[in-house]
């Protein structure tokens, strides 16, 4: 059975996008955005026309999920294993990245390496920005049962969280 950092790190590796709750107006907003992970931050690249890259920018803090995924037809699984997915909520703040740093030629090859030809395209167009989401916490939950808190990227220190 793997460890909590080897679980965090193959939820990261195997999921190629995430869902992203942003805050607008004081109310939660979900959206959706492919993400690389690198130097511990998920980076996103996103345009001026999505609704959370406002919202990033006014309140910088936002949730993301990461979930296992769910690649076999309906009838082949059950609706326990639906509910015992394997997933990862991190607490994070938002930073753009000025296309002058360093940063930014790295996390775009990295994008194109990952998501194809497309993030090379998207990040050519002016109304698209790189931001890093940094870690302050996060939980992870491997089924029923086995939920689990971190503070920043420790995942290896992961602690079970008891019931409320």
């Amino acid at each position: 059975m793997p460890n909590k950092k080897e679980t965090a790190l193959s939820l990261l590796q195997q999921c190629s996008g995430a869902s992203i709750a942003s805050i607008s107006e004081g109310k939660a907003e979900a959206s959706y955005a492919p993400f690389i992970w690198m130097d511990d931050k998920l980076y996103l690249l996103i345009s001026e026309l999505a609704s959370h890259t406002e919202n990033l920018r006014s309140s910088r803090s936002c949730s993301v999920l990461l979930l296992e995924e769910d690649t076999l037809p309906s009838p082949s699984r059950t609706q326990r294993d639906r509910f015992a997915r394997t997933r990862m909520t991190l607490e994070t703040e938002a930073t753009f990245i000025p296309r002058d740093d360093k940063i930014w030629d790295q996390a775009l090859k990295a994008f194109s390496e990952r998501h194809g030809k497309t993030a090379q395209l998207l990040a050519e167009l002016p109304d698209f920005h790189l931001v890093a989401l940094n870690i302050s916490s996060g939980s992870l939950v491997e089924g029923f049962g086995q939920a689990f808190s971190f503070k920043g990227t420790h995942f290896e220190k992961a602690r079970g969280v008891s019931r409320r």
